[in-house]
């Protein structure tokens, strides 16, 4: 019974996955989409690739620095389930291939679920601390857009809270004893799992691992930087350093912010922004000039916008002053007796003449 429950959900979420693989395919401008990548160049593109792959490799190594000691000591195995998460993630909701990555082990290692959770709750954290560091250390000397720069506050509130929990469970470590807990109903296992989960967490934690994490996920977020500038240019983008390091920010604010509006308008802010910066940009890295270009930009348009209305304000006072002349004309005619005064000047003939 229980076989056949469990293909029958795999069969379930198989079919769901494909649902998902087709709806996300009619999403997609194929014929734009292949265009670019005709116009591409394909060998900065594979490098970017190349790039890419590395910095998923690193994520395994990383992860595989908090596995050890849990007595999941293979390093493939664990590279491997971190290419399949990412891919995973690519087509699910919700990162649901971080979900695949701890079955995938658990199964491999034959380790307890929970432990191998434990982990990757770990390596997850680092992951979100690389990009806060990144965060703080670009709103911070960079010149980036309003929507980003707005974030300065709380990226380092975040970054001192990050490093607060660092030294609280470094400082707190537990050995990893397992504790024998009669289970009766789904709660009694609701605790256990969790109680698992805990002692993981505080046993795994120690400054050494924790150092070397951090080391790799300043590599990682490095090499991913580095991805987005030559995908930028194997698409004949000139994108500077900014506007990289914007893009890539926008790109992952969804660490912080998962509504896809919210995040759609700062990508949209960041990503076209850039790019019209760097094209009126006098260095590949500088970040100023776009911004006296946009600045002297938004100042013709202040100057248009004022000849405009003070041309319209002339030629109105204009009209006015010829309306007076007229009926002063009239009145002073009128009051030296003059019978013929001329032809009557209305404002219909004054407005056309």
């Amino acid at each position: 019974m229980k076989q056949g429950v469990s293909r029958a959900l795999r069969l379930a979420l198989t079919a769901l996955i494909l649902i998902g693989l087709v709806l996300f395919a009619r999403t997609v401008k194929w014929h734009a989409t292949w265009a670019a990548i005709r116009d591409a160049d394909r060998g900065v593109l594979l490098l970017a690739a190349a790039v890419n792959m590395l910095s998923l490799a690193i994520k395994g190594v990383r992860w595989w620095i908090f596995l050890r000691p849990v007595g999941a000591g293979s390093l493939w195995m664990a590279v491997k389930a971190t290419f399949a998460g990412a891919g995973l993630n690519n087509i699910l909701v919700a990162n649901g291939g971080e979900a695949a990555r701890v079955i995938f082990v658990a199964r491999a290692a034959h380790v307890q679920s929970a432990k191998i959770l434990a982990t990757l709750a770990l390596e997850r954290m680092f992951e979100l601390i690389g990009y806060i560091v990144l965060l703080a250390l670009a709103v911070s000397f960079l010149e980036l857009p309003p929507a980003l720069e707005r974030l300065r506050p709380l990226a380092w509130l975040a970054l001192a809270g990050v490093t607060g929990l660092m030294i609280f469970l470094v400082r707190r470590p537990e050995e990893i004893k397992p504790r024998r807990i009669h289970m009766v109903g789904w709660f009694d296992k609701t605790r256990a799992y969790l109680r698992h989960f805990v002692d993981t967490l505080g046993g795994i934690s120690t400054g050494p691992r924790f150092a070397a994490a951090l080391v790799l996920s300043v590599a990682v977020w490095a090499l991913q930087l580095w991805t987005y500038s030559l995908t930028a240019r194997a698409a004949h983008f000139n994108l500077p350093l900014v506007g990289t390091v914007a893009a890539i920010l926008a790109v992952n604010l969804g660490f912080a912010i998962r509504p896809a509006s919210a995040w759609t308008r700062i990508s949209r802010s960041a990503w076209p922004f850039s790019s019209r910066r760097s094209r009126s940009s006098r260095s590949p890295c500088s970040g100023s000039s776009w911004r006296r270009s946009s600045s002297s930009s938004e100042r013709r348009r202040g100057a248009r916008r004022t000849r405009v209305s003070i041309s319209t304000r002339a030629s109105r006072s204009q009209r006015v002053e010829k309306s007076k002349a007229a009926r002063a004309m009239r009145a002073a005619q009128w009051r030296r007796g003059e019978s013929n005064p001329g032809p009557r000047i209305d404002r219909p003939q004054l407005l056309r003449a």
